[in-house]
């Protein structure tokens, strides 16, 4: 708003200025105008002349005016160096008293030794004290060979690999194989080769005149993991495995009929007795068409291996016992993968978690019609079902036997 008001005072003292220069020009031809106009032109220069001069000196005194009230505040307001100089000297010490309190306070070296030499125990009194506390070379070699001693007396070196446990000329009625037989506590056990349960049947009807069925049912009643493989009777590799043992395939065929009979008739066990078996429970037993190349047989963290020698029966082989952990991952892996790759041969299956039990009836079908054809109907009817008391008493040569020796 100043502006446009300072703007239109100039412009008026302009335009007066410029009617003053249109009344010469006009004065020779009409006098009386031009003397008007150069009066209006005359006044209004004037009077704008004055007002701006008037504005001009107004403004310039009332800035010194501002500018000298400004630099009076500012005087009274801001403290001098002098002032700010006392202010500090008053408040911030001298160093001669700086000096003085750091000397009060700083221990001297000599006070500093007198302390250390206070604490620090002398090097005679260190000696004295270490042989006090270590003892003597003769002590050393004492307690270094009882500690070696009794360290040999708990964990004595272990044994690795594998070693013969029997002297015998065979693994028949070894004691070692019948310790689950006469056990109460729940087991993991894993018997595999290839007729075993034949076998086991044999060991406990010569010992106690019982069936391998009733002991097995009694072991679940227990608790007890049991896993059990045998060969399938079908498989093209049972001949030539006869022959290297010196049998006939007949003679292996009706073992492998007597291990079928027995998951027969324990399905039929377990069925009836099915509310008495407790959660932790398993039952797996499988048929497998591969090469077993030897028995295993696992009793929780023991395990035995019987092995198949050319031209001789496997019963007829010594009993050989895995002494390390190492050992026993690579023997037992064999027959996992055995196991795990036998899927289409799983013949009797209990899943105590689940209070499952299965029954392959057709592979069950499957295997006594191959038996009948192979066999005949009486020798497979009386292996099968157990017509006869014992089937293998035609057969002096298993009248006693191992648990895993087939």
């Amino acid at each position: 708003m100043k502006k446009t008001v300072i703007l239109i005072a100039y412009g008026l003292f302009v335009t007066g200025i410029l009617v003053i220069l249109i009344s010469v020009l006009m004065s020779h031809d009409w006098p009386v105008l031009s003397a008007f106009l150069r009066d209006v032109g005359l006044l209004l220069s004037a009077i704008m002349g004055g007002t701006i001069l008037h504005e001009k000196v107004l403004r310039d005194e009332m800035a010194k005016q501002f500018i000298h009230e400004l630099d009076r505040k500012l005087e009274s307001k801001v403290p001098k160096l002098l002032d700010i100089d006392e202010k500090l000297q008053a408040r911030v010490p001298k160093l001669s008293d700086i000096d003085e309190k750091l000397q009060a306070r700083i221990p001297t070296l000599s006070d500093i030794d007198e302390k250390l030499l206070a604490r620090v125990p002398k090097l005679s009194d260190i000696d004295e004290k270490l042989q006090a506390r270590i003892p003597s070379t003769g002590e050393i070699a004492t307690q270094t060979a009882t500690r070696v001693h009794d360290l040999f007396s708990e964990r004595p070196p272990g044994m690795t690999g594998i070693k013969l446990i029997a002297k015998t000329e065979h693994r028949r009625n070894f004691w070692r194989y019948y310790s689950w037989v006469n056990e109460q506590k729940a087991q993991e056990l894993f018997f595999a080769g290839r007729s075993v349960l034949h076998r086991i049947n044999a060991d406990i009807w010569t010992r106690t005149g019982g069936y391998a069925e009733d002991i097995l049912l009694r072991r679940l009643k227990e608790g007890s993991k049991i896993t059990i493989l045998f060969l399938d009777p079908r498989s093209d590799l049972l001949e030539r495995l006869a022959t290297e043992e010196g049998q006939q395939p007949d003679e292996m065929l009706e073992d492998i009929a007597t291990s079928i009979g027995i998951c027969f008739r324990l399905h039929g066990l377990l069925r009836n007795n099915l509310s008495t078996l407790p959660p932790t429970a398993e039952l797996k037993i499988r048929i497998y068409d591969r090469v077993p190349y030897f028995a295993y047989h696992k009793q929780d963290s023991d395990v035995i291996l019987g092995f198949y020698f050319l031209s001789e029966k496997g019963s007829s082989s010594a009993p050989y016992e895995i002494a390390d952990d190492t050992t026993k991952t690579v023997f037992g892996g064999h027959f996992d993968r055995i196991f795990a790759m036998a899927t289409g041969g799983s013949l009797l299956e209990f899943d105590g978690p689940r209070r499952r039990l299965h029954f392959d009836d057709f592979l069950n079908k499957s295997l006594r019609e191959f038996l009948t054809r192979k066999l005949g109907d009486a020798r497979s009817d009386a292996l099968l079902n157990r017509r006869i008391e014992y089937a293998e008493a035609a057969r002096p040569d298993t009248a006693a036997g191992d648990a895993v020796a087939t």
